[in-house]
């Protein structure tokens, strides 16, 4: 196992934070990182079909069911696999490496944190390359 999670509690002062510790030991050459998330986590998606610009499930974001009923993700926490992506969080419309190629590239077995709901709520993300089949791991926090 390459990944692992480990859970740190935070003082007092911090009650809604959730420190992770995540390790990383990937071909990248990242030996480990320490990310803080606020929330805690309550929703989980696969994004499989990034052929096409695509972004996170509405209801999974902002449920209207559940422990989380009317609150919006703050953050999200992903994980890239199969294949590169690129992603936006301002609107715009990211776009395969032989297009315009819009958008920030997260390699295959990458991570990244998007921290604040109103960037939750506008992410899109693509394959960097319009053959591949990139699968997108997301973690949401509230």
């Amino acid at each position: 196992m390459r990944h692992g999670f480990v859970g740190v509690h935070t003082p007092a002062v911090l009650p809604q934070t959730l420190c992770l510790k995540f390790e990383h030991r990937g071909k990248k050459g990242r030996d480990m990182f320490v990310f803080e998330t606020m929330g805690v986590a309550g929703g989980f998606e696969t994004l499989s079909d990034t052929t096409s610009a695509i972004g996170f499930t509405a209801a999974t974001i902002a449920p209207t069911t559940g422990n989380h009923a009317g609150k919006k993700a703050k953050a999200a926490l992903i994980s890239v696999e199969t294949a590169d992506i690129r992603f936006t969080l301002d609107g715009t419309t990211p776009t395969v490496t032989a297009g315009t190629a819009a958008g920030h590239l997260v390699p295959s077995d990458g991570e990244y944190e998007i921290k604040g709901s109103a960037n939750v709520a506008n992410f899109q993300c693509i394959n960097a390359v319009a053959s591949n089949g990139a699968v997108v791991k997301c973690t949401f926090f509230f």
